[in-house]
């Protein structure tokens, strides 16, 4: 009775799950999701965190990205620091330009870890 139920609860589940693996991307996809799952255990003991952070402002005439650029990662920064109160240390920066309506602006993104002191 039990393999009977557990063979048709199996047919029943099958159905609603499909699994689609793609043979070039097998090896590389199972080592980045290992690699994601060591961080994650790692971090989880030690108490550390991930986090990202990210601001957007409209680029004046008289600046030039360059310099926008730089001034919205330095406030990122300091806004990571100062929400987090504790030891960070930046994994990736990234700025671009976006074309809106009202004119030019920079996005700037801050992805960053967070261990506890």
């Amino acid at each position: 009775m039990k393999k009977t139920t557990l063979f048709v609860s199996s047919l029943i589940l099958s159905a609603c799950v499909k699994l689609e693996i793609k043979p070039e991307h097998v090896v590389s996809d199972s080592v980045e999701a290992g690699k994601d799952l060591y961080q994650l255990i790692k971090h989880k003991k030690d108490g550390t965190e991930e986090r990202k952070y990210s601001h957007t402002l409209m680029l004046e005439e008289n600046q030039s990205e360059q310099q926008a650029g730089q001034a919205c990662l330095s406030y990122v920064e300091a806004l990571a620091t100062s929400a987090s109160k504790k030891k960070i240390s930046i994994k990736q920066q990234e700025t671009k330009t976006l074309k809106t309506e009202q004119g030019l602006s920079l996005s700037c993104s801050l992805h960053a870890t967070i261990k506890p002191r």
